[in-house]
């Protein structure tokens, strides 16, 4: 990620909406100023030796009510990608609130791999 959306880009005028611009930059500062393994490192070793890598994703809820079926294609792409490179599984941590994360995930073949009494979260596998 860091070499396709380098540093510079966060720095650029908006060409676009001020939201989408500051949610852009926010996203790429994040891809350069994290070590990129903070899930991974609080993640149980019963979820991460399954299901190595981690997904943390979102859309926006205007383009998920103009096309409801964005989130699975590109969650499709993703899977794709990761098994191209040599991976058979993923995770993602949801909160066990989100009543809504939770069936999508539930829908697109996630199950689950692990709960977390002390932050309430429920840790979500696949295999592929």
């Amino acid at each position: 990620m860091r070499g396709k959306y380098p540093k510079e880009l966060s720095l650029q005028e908006p060409e676009t909406g001020e939201g989408l611009a500051q949610l852009v930059a926010r996203f790429v500062e994040k891809f350069h100023n994290s070590s990129g393994n903070e899930a991974v490192v609080q993640c149980p070793v019963e979820v991460s030796g399954s299901f190595p890598a981690v997904i943390c994703a979102g859309t926006f809820r205007d383009a998920e009510e103009r096309d409801s079926g964005i989130s699975k294609r590109l969650l499709t792409v993703l899977l794709a990608a990761l098994r191209a490179n040599g991976c058979f599984g993923i995770h993602v941590c949801v909160p066990e609130r989100d009543v809504g994360q939770v069936n999508f995930y539930t829908r697109i073949g996630f199950v689950d791999v692990y709960r977390e009494e002390a932050t309430k979260c429920i840790y979500m596998g696949r295999r592929f």
